[in-house]
């Protein structure tokens, strides 16, 4: 038998001086020390006490999990008196540290006896929570089709680009993982959240974003260009974040371009207003104000920076979800002064079909709808 003391570092108000530590006495069995040396155990733990480097044991476990370090006591090899050695620590639980048998440890058993089990029953399993992310997060969503070809406030859309390797379509998502989750009843997803460029597209809690007003016109009402407008995330397990940019820091960048970054806040504010005008530089002037068409070549602007959208598919990310790209807010130009593919995007209101992925060149006029407006013409 030996005398076991769990320690558990505490920072007190004054992190330069010292660490309280929080320390709780047992008997472990197995050990290789004996129980004759427990007086130097004892001399050795009053004294950190007195210096004010520990407080004194508790009589019941103060925490619910706390890590055991065994104490051993070799002589010096210098001089002949007594020093401690620690052993690795082994990780205990309240149940476990009430039992009034003696604790056995050994190097294949580090976790107490159905700890497994009691985090399993509470969901807090590694395997258990990826399956709740996955879960919710791939949950389909119904797009908002377009009756008339435009593109309105409250539309649930996806924002689409096609001008990826051998035209490949990629599509804005939400990039979290299970250590962005909330520890609630029913988790939602914390901001900030950062996204990325996924090539799966279809519709759901990943990719489905709302178009909501800023200057409060009303749900239903057509988009238009160079009108201020937000990108919401769906309700529930989505969180109804907003996607936001801010001015490019040492400090607050894309991981990898390390240009611009795109990532999803909270609360709305002018980070998060973007606009949208048309992709052809020769065509911008005569098309502001007009709806904005569905399923359309276009690009995203942010107000405040007046950075353009863009997805990098030389930026490769590794997310739980698979191989996708970085998504950043700069803009493109090519030797034209015109904007590349990397910005293109499209207000997609339905899954593309393989033989024709959006988006395109020209609005898509729906069955039955009116002609859609010109150049010109009053919206």
């Amino acid at each position: 038998m030996c005398i076991a003391v769990a320690l558990l570092l505490l920072p007190c108000a004054s992190l330069m001086h010292h660490y309280h530590i929080a320390a709780a006495t047992m008997r472990i069995a197995g050990a290789s020390s004996d129980t004759s040396e427990h007086k130097v155990v004892d001399s050795l733990l009053e004294k950190e006490v007195k210096e004010g480097f520990m407080i004194r044991p508790f009589q019941p476990p103060p925490f619910p999990l706390f890590g055991i370090s065994t104490i051993r006591i070799a002589a010096s090899k210098y001089t002949a008196s007594s020093v401690p050695s620690v052993a690795p620590i082994t990780f205990f639980d309240e149940d476990t540290i009430t039992q009034p048998e003696d604790v056995q440890l050994s190097r294949g058993a580090a976790l107490p006896p159905g700890f497994q089990g009691r985090r399993r029953e509470r969901g807090e399993l590694t395997v258990q929570k990826s399956g709740l992310l996955k879960e919710n997060i791939l949950k389909q969503v119904s797009l908002t089709p377009s009756q008339d070809g435009r593109v309105h406030f409250g539309d649930v859309v996806m924002l689409l680009n096609v001008a990826g390797p051998a035209s490949e379509c990629s599509v804005i998502s939400i990039n979290a993982d299970i250590d962005g989750l909330t520890k609630d009843a029913e988790p939602v997803i914390r901001a900030p959240c950062q996204v990325s460029a996924g090539g799966s597209v279809r519709a759901c809690t990943r990719t489905a974003f709302i178009i909501t007003s800023v200057d409060g016109s009303p749900a239903g009402s057509a988009l238009h260009y160079e009108q201020s407008f937000t990108l919401r995330t769906t309700r529930g397990f989505a969180g109804e974040l907003c996607l936001a940019s801010d001015l490019q820091s040492f400090y607050k960048c894309a991981k990898k371009s390390r240009l611009q970054e795109v990532s999803l806040h909270g609360d709305p504010s002018f980070l998060s207003w973007w606009k949208v005008v048309h992709f052809d530089p020769q065509q911008r002037l005569e098309h502001e104000g007009l709806p904005v068409p569905a399923d359309f070549k276009v690009l995203i602007i942010h107000r405040k920076t007046n950075q353009a959208l863009a997805v990098l598919h030389d930026q490769v990310l590794w997310t739980p979800f698979g191989r996708e790209y970085e998504v950043t807010a700069h803009t493109f130009l090519d030797s034209h002064r015109a904007e590349q593919g990397n910005n293109h995007w499209a207000f997609s209101t339905s899954e593309p079909a393989a033989e024709e992925p959006a988006p395109r060149d020209g609005p898509r006029q729906a069955a039955g709808a009116a002609e859609p407006p010109q150049p010109g013409s009053a919206p």
